[in-house]
């Protein structure tokens, strides 16, 4: 779960099973009465519901973790391997993957865009980054200009 994207089915029957034993406690009855729609309850409790999060997000988030590492430079030796392999001449943010990535690989990479929209570095003496494709100005995208 933490290195693949997980079917949206498969999670969505996650869902249902962790539905089901939270409305009736068992997972052996198939009728059962929803008192608070799923939606109320998967908020988080600052906004009224109960923090349970849905499988997608958890999914998303164990990727997009292992996707800040590789942004990060973290000194990891897996990180290390990808780096060496698929970052020779560039960085995380603008790196061509080919055809014959690995699947880990891809997943990481493919969580760019949603890092992407959430962070800046924070820059200090500038060694590290890359004006013109990594995100360090919070407002200014370079794709769009």
């Amino acid at each position: 779960m933490a290195t693949f994207r997980l079917p949206l089915s498969l999670c969505e029957e996650l869902d249902s099973l962790a539905r089901k034993f939270w409305w009736i406690g068992s997972l052996d009855k198939r009728y059962y009465l929803c008192l608070i729609a799923w939606d109320s309850i998967c908020q988080p409790k600052a906004r009224g519901g109960l923090g349970i999060r849905r499988f997608k997000d958890i999914n998303a988030a164990f990727l997009a973790k292992l996707g800040w590492m590789m942004a990060s430079d973290s000194s990891r030796f897996w990180i290390s391997i990808l780096k060496a392999r698929y970052c020779r001449e560039s960085n995380f943010w603008t790196a061509t993957l080919p055809k014959t990535t690995s699947v880990v690989a891809r997943m990481i990479w493919s969580t760019r865009d949603f890092i992407r929209e959430g962070s800046v570095y924070l820059i200090g003496n500038g060694d590290a980054v890359d004006i013109w494709n990594s995100p360090w100005v919070p407002w200014f995208n370079m794709e769009q200009t």
